[in-house]
């Protein structure tokens, strides 16, 4: 017998070999089509996807400058990225396109860099909308002190915030709801936290919309609770369902708390 392999004899691993070589190619050509067509289909999505423009400085300005529109500049987003940028960045307004819904001719409070977002909390500002808006003609306008530590950060004219106090009741406090709803018309000074680390505006107090019927009573629970001010949380501006009080908003106070206080 010939110790030579017969030449018409094959190797029947090499077949094997290249067919799995194949099979692993087409899989890669088929995963890179995939995401191929994922990406162009993002892009024309991204393409096709409504924008909320905001403004950034086009120069870096100092403390006390007026901002005029010439100080801005507007850029787009997609709005799909909105809620990355939070409540604090001004966006356009509506009904003017290419100017900002607030800031205008306001003060800064601080100083910007050039290309610096254009944010509620760089200036002081009233609550021009609602100043407009017939609903609160009527109603006064009352500044209550508020407890610049505890505070949603960035509160800006306006915000819907829930009013709180701990309240005196039998040798202690009760930490209570006082009213829901209320609109933030104006901020006063803002505070200085020597503490924080962060960016957020503080401030010591704020001017809210209020029945008259009820002004003389909020001022007087102010002189008798807790450090004679208020706490606030955030509220959805669509959120106006009722959480503890029958009624929210401007034209209630907590009964619970006029009782206490012997202000009914």
């Amino acid at each position: 017998m010939s110790q030579f392999p017969n030449a018409n004899q094959s190797n029947t691993s090499a077949p094997a070999g290249s067919g799995q070589l194949v099979i692993t190619g087409l899989v890669i050509a088929l995963i890179a089509v995939i995401l191929m067509n994922v990406y162009v289909e993002m892009r024309v999505k991204a393409s096709q996807e409504d924008t909320v423009t905001f403004f950034r400085f086009d120069d870096e300005m100092k403390a006390g400058d007026e901002i005029q529109i010439s100080d801005l500049e507007p850029f787009e987003i997609p709005e799909s990225l909105q809620d990355a940028f939070g409540t604090n960045a001004v966006p356009e307004d509506p009904e003017n396109p290419g100017r900002p819904l607030d800031g205008e001719f306001a003060t800064l409070n601080e100083s910007v860099v050039q290309g610096q977002m254009l944010t509620f909390s760089l200036f002081r500002s009233r609550d021009s909308a609602a100043m407009r808006d017939p609903a609160y003609r009527n109603l006064d306008e009352i500044t209550l002190n508020i407890d610049s530590k505890e505070q949603p950060p960035n509160l800006r004219p306006g915000d819907f915030v829930d009013l709180y106090a701990s309240v005196p009741l039998n040798r202690d406090t009760e930490y209570m709801r006082v009213m829901e709803y209320v609109r933030v018309v104006d901020l006063g000074d803002r505070v200085q936290d020597a503490g924080s680390r962060t960016r957020n505006s503080k401030y010591g107090s704020i001017t809210i919309y209020v029945d008259p019927k009820l002004t003389n009573k909020l001022f007087d629970i102010q002189k008798r609770v807790d450090g004679q001010t208020f706490n606030v949380t955030r509220r959805d501006p669509q959120d106006r369902r009722p959480r503890e009080l029958d009624r929210g908003g401007s034209d209630e106070i907590n009964q619970r708390v006029l009782e206490i206080l012997n202000l009914e």
